[in-house]
């Protein structure tokens, strides 16, 4: 008998880019369902138009079984704050993805993941604590890591928004988490996860490594 979790209902948002392609991201949502099989889940994602998102979602259409709520917008031109505006285009779309779910405050729990990685395995607490922030640091000096986070409803909305500048004038998607959580004064909390590689096309690498063999973290 498998463990029963006294979470009820956990809302999964998934966002990013389509890519490397339509085919992979298929699986990293394939792979990232099947590692909260064991929890109520339900996922939506939200990307960006492209012919890769176009065939993302004939190819999740061709799957009945797959329950995904996938939403495509238009590209931001020309994003304010720091690193060429990815630090607003990362909060903006998960602000416009809470703004869509229905209900999205009775979720016990949220769990924001990156589109062009999956989930191997993940174990959420039983209980949530408030004015808490569950992620673990990233690779690097920052305390937080952009590829994954959770926490309850209320925290994830004030954590991800785009009210204030100087969260998104931040260096990096990671130092703009880092601002959010001292802005909102909350607390810092590591959780156990395993992901799967991240696949960028050539054209995205910058001087850091751009591919991650593979991203875990258990507390000791």
């Amino acid at each position: 008998m498998g463990h029963e979790h006294i979470m009820n209902n956990i809302c999964l948002v998934v966002t990013g880019v389509t890519r490397p392609s339509a085919f992979r991201v298929l699986k990293n949502i394939k792979e990232t369902i099947e590692a909260v099989k064991s929890y109520n889940v339900d996922l939506f994602v939200m990307t960006y138009k492209s012919t890769a998102a176009e065939e993302l979602i004939s190819l999740i259409e061709n799957e009945p079984d797959l329950q995904v709520d996938i939403t495509l917008v238009d590209m931001f031109k020309d994003p304010p704050g720091g690193y060429s505006g990815k630090n607003y285009m990362m909060f903006r779309m998960i602000e416009m993805l809470i703004e869509k779910i229905p209900h999205f405050n009775s979720y016990d729990c949220v769990v924001r993941h990156r589109l062009d990685c999956s989930l191997e395995s993940i174990e959420i607490p039983d209980k949530l604590e408030d004015k808490i922030f569950y992620t673990v640091p990233g690779l690097g000096p920052q305390r937080c890591f952009d590829n994954i986070c959770l926490c309850k409803p209320i925290e994830f909305k004030n954590m991800f928004n785009t009210n204030t500048l100087d969260v998104l004038d931040a260096s990096c998607p990671h130092e703009a988490i880092e601002r959010a959580v001292k802005l909102n004064k909350y607390g810092i909390k590591p959780f156990n996860f395993k992901t799967k590689p991240i696949s960028r096309p050539r054209r995205f690498r910058s001087r850091r490594p751009a591919v991650v063999k593979e991203r875990s973290h258990f507390r000791v």
